[in-house]
């Protein structure tokens, strides 16, 4: 047992309680502890002195090393005074001297003594501070004493800066990034100098009633997506959310409708839109948008599929689906929505809260939406290529029979339709195998009415938009690669080298067209040689002196002249 004097682990004996001595013994720094003395000092003056509300007491007796422990039995914090429902509110103490306030130990050091009267300074007899009126608790660094005073910053004291990032919903294209871009941008530029097209430029914002009217005043980018704001004058203006309204207002504004037609244009700028970001989904997006206006030949409408599908196979994209449907048009269409709606009415619990929003501005967008319950229960619902007219049926069957002419492999899908109300007739995607709104790579569509409803007149047109991030996406899946960039000729000069040559001779490989650079930074001649193997730079010129050698990379290093450089250096 426990009880036993040899177990291994016993009980201890049984402490018993301190009677507790004379005076003050208590650990905390209140008013009892100061010595009486001092208040009897002659030097001060009391005369016309208003007493505190509750006088206390005379100090009986100072804290010293041999202080009990506090006898407080709650959870709350030390505090100055032992009594703190009695502490005089807004009101200095009698004399007039420094309570002893913020002391570094919560018990304060031992044998601690009110300071003598005639050394008080003027400061400690300032008012008392706002947080005197409080609840009763410890004192903020308002003590009057110099170390209790504010410390100014020492000078080498670091200045704290706030990072910044770039903004949600944007990317950083960086030099790594560069050589993949260069070769998606550049190929789409060489085919559409093939396919005679030309480039154009607009303004980064437009006036907002330009996207109201053309893309719907309830659609999503209009209701949901912009980044809309207000100039100084007023003015509603629009960051554009898409490429085929600007080039149709600058179609108009220009003039181009007395060129020959088609006139046909591309732009490769920044599109934004408000939306969440997601995998190759930013509010920020590069976007190549292709516009062929004037023509209603659907041998257009082909062409124009044929220029995307010949781009993915130029850039070794091969896993995507081309779908493709005909949504009719002004003549086609009503007859058709009314046969949509009785449907939809006898249907109405399969519709989400998006699929009812959607068919309150337009019921042919109900098949935009994108929850995959509510897309199949739309499977059922008829069709819009069932109510065709002539018109449209035999445009559609020529752009089909064209398409089959190009090569181009395509999938019918009667439920595709696009977010924009500007479209007719035909309407295309291309799909990659992601699943989600981020398997579109490109989509595009006829519209026929977008010119004259900005003010031109009529004038049928067709193109697409294709985003470069999700190519570039689709690129990386397939396993693309672009190569990095490389320095042809790097300079390795040593210390007692003419380095006025050097700059000499780099200026005149720059002019004959050859890459070159060498070190700004400092470095040794073996860091060099180092930094122009890590550069992969073709050649290295290690210039020593007035002597020059040329190492290539595999082969072995020739004595040349640096003035004899340019003709010597191996094309």
């Amino acid at each position: 047992m426990r009880r036993h004097p040899r177990h291994a682990r016993p009980l201890r004996p049984r402490r018993r309680r301190r009677r507790p001595r004379r005076g003050n013994g208590r650990a905390r720094l209140d008013a009892r502890s100061r010595q009486p003395a001092a208040r009897a000092l002659r030097r001060v003056r009391t005369a016309g002195k208003r007493p505190a509300l509750h006088p206390r007491t005379p100090a009986r007796g100072r804290r010293d090393d041999r202080a009990r422990g506090d006898r407080v039995r709650d959870d709350s914090d030390p505090r100055p005074h032992d009594r703190p429902r009695r502490i005089p509110r807004r009101r200095p103490p009698l004399l007039r001297r420094p309570r002893l306030r913020k002391l570094r130990r919560p018990r304060g050091p031992a044998r601690r003594r009110l300071e003598h009267a005639a050394r008080l300074r003027a400061q400690s007899r300032r008012p008392l501070s706002a947080g005197d009126g409080d609840l009763p608790g410890p004192w903020p660094g308002n003590d009057a004493r110099r170390r209790a005073r504010p410390q100014s910053l020492p000078c080498g004291a670091a200045r704290l800066v706030t990072k910044i990032e770039a903004p949600r919903g944007t990317h950083d294209i960086l030099p790594a990034d560069q050589p993949l871009w260069r070769t998606v941008t550049g190929e789409m530029e060489r085919l559409c100098a093939l396919f005679g097209y030309r480039p154009i430029q607009t303004p980064v914002f437009e006036h907002t009633e330009l996207f109201e009217r053309t893309s719907g005043a309830g659609s999503d980018i209009v209701q949901k997506e912009m980044y809309t704001f207000k100039d100084r004058s007023d003015r509603s203006l629009t960051l554009r959310p898409e490429g085929t309204a600007p080039i149709g207002r600058a179609y108009v504004e220009h003039g181009l409708h007395r060129e020959p037609q088609p006139v046909k244009l591309y732009t490769i700028a920044t599109m934004y839109r408000y939306a969440a970001p997601q995998k190759g989904r930013y509010r920020e997006h590069w976007q190549l948008s292709l516009e062929a206006l004037g023509s209603s030949d659907p041998a257009i409408d082909a062409e124009v599929i044929h220029f995307y599908d010949q781009l993915l196979a130029n850039l070794g994209v091969t896993d995507f689906e081309l779908q493709l449907n005909s949504i009719g048009d002004q003549n086609c269409r009503p007859a058709y929505l009314e046969r949509l709606n009785a449907w939809l009415d006898e249907h109405a619990d399969v519709l989400d809260d998006d699929a009812r929003q959607k068919r309150a501005t337009s019921p042919l967008r109900v098949f935009d939406v994108k929850n995959p319950d509510v897309k199949r229960a739309l499977q059922d619902a008829p069709k819009i290529g069932e109510s065709l007219c002539a018109e449209c049926r035999a445009h559609f069957d020529d752009v089909r029979r064209y398409l089959d002419a190009y090569g181009v492999e395509y999938t019918l899908e009667p439920t595709l339709v696009r977010g924009l109300d500007y479209y007719t007739r035909t309407t295309w995607e291309f799909v990659g195998p992601e699943e989600g709104a981020q398997s579109t790579i490109s989509a595009g569509g006829r519209y026929d009415g977008l010119v004259e409803e900005i003010g031109g007149p009529p004038t049928p047109g067709v193109g697409f938009g294709a985003g470069i991030e999700r190519l570039i996406s689709a690129l990386q899946a397939a396993g693309v690669i672009a190569e990095p960039d490389r320095i042809e000729v790097f300079f390795a000069v040593d210390d007692d080298a003419p380095r006025e040559r050097v700059l000499q001779a780099m200026a005149e490989l720059r002019r004959a067209g050859r890459s070159c650079d060498t070190d700004y930074a400092g470095r040794s001649l073996n860091g060099q040689i180092k930094l122009a193997n890590r550069l992969e730079a073709r050649f290295t010129v290690i210039v020593r002196g007035g002597d020059a050698i040329l190492r290539e990379r595999g082969e072995r290093d020739v004595a040349v002249s640096l003035d004899e450089l340019p003709e010597k250096l191996p094309a």
